[in-house]
């Protein structure tokens, strides 16, 4: 009988986070493919969140593009981001990763931190996140407010809720707030957003070669 020995690669949760208009969705897909190229023991899974698959997360996604009339606080999104996001993990990151494959995902906790503590204290969304898993690894892409926003205006389709300048600026303060406190149980690396895609990509790329290396 021929024993056979396959090679195995631990499964990753790594997350892409910063600004509307950074680079996490293209960052997330060019990261995809570079798993995909690295071998089929890479397998990777992308995802994003709010996901679309709770009623939690639906209801975030019509706030955003402002398609409810109802006024929703930042303590109320707050509440349905952590109740989609444990649904998240629950069903699609924790059982992906523990078999093996690598997921990737746009945008989590941080995200939260970053946008909600507008009108929540942010210890108070730590609070809300707590004995949630944490990721391998957390990837910032930092790009300066006006930048992001610039191109966030080549997309189609009317502003989001927190496509403003002044906002943005708000929540980039907040992204290093939240970063300085609990970027180590994140795991977080900053990395230079304003550079060509390629060289971003580049950038991701050796972090993420540099995790599975530890």
């Amino acid at each position: 009988m021929v024993e056979l020995i396959c090679k195995m690669v631990d499964g990753k949760f790594i997350v892409l986070e910063g600004l509307d208009g950074a680079g996490t969705t293209t960052q997330s897909r060019l990261l995809g493919s570079y798993f995909v190229d690295k071998g089929k023991e890479y397998t990777p899974f992308i995802t994003r969140e709010p996901t679309m698959y709770t009623l939690a997360g639906r209801e975030i996604r019509c706030i955003l593009r402002g398609e409810t009339k109802f006024t929703n606080t930042e303590r109320y999104l707050a509440h349905l981001f952590v109740a989609d996001r444990v649904w998240h993990l629950d069903n699609l990151i924790t059982p992906n990763r523990d078999k093996g494959v690598q997921v990737i995902c746009d945008r989590h906790m941080i995200s939260t931190l970053a946008y909600q503590s507008q009108g929540v204290p942010m210890k108070d969304l730590i609070a809300l996140h707590k004995g949630l898993p944490t990721p391998d690894l957390t990837l910032f892409l930092e790009v300066p407010a006006d930048q992001a926003l610039a191109r966030v205006a080549i997309r189609t389709g009317s502003p989001e809720r927190y496509e403003i300048l002044e906002t943005l600026r708000r929540v980039a303060e907040n992204y290093q707030h939240a970063i300085e406190l609990v970027g180590k149980k994140q795991h977080v690396v900053k990395i230079d957003g304003t550079l060509p895609i390629d060289e971003v990509a580049k950038r991701v790329q050796a972090e993420v070669d540099n995790l599975y290396k530890r």
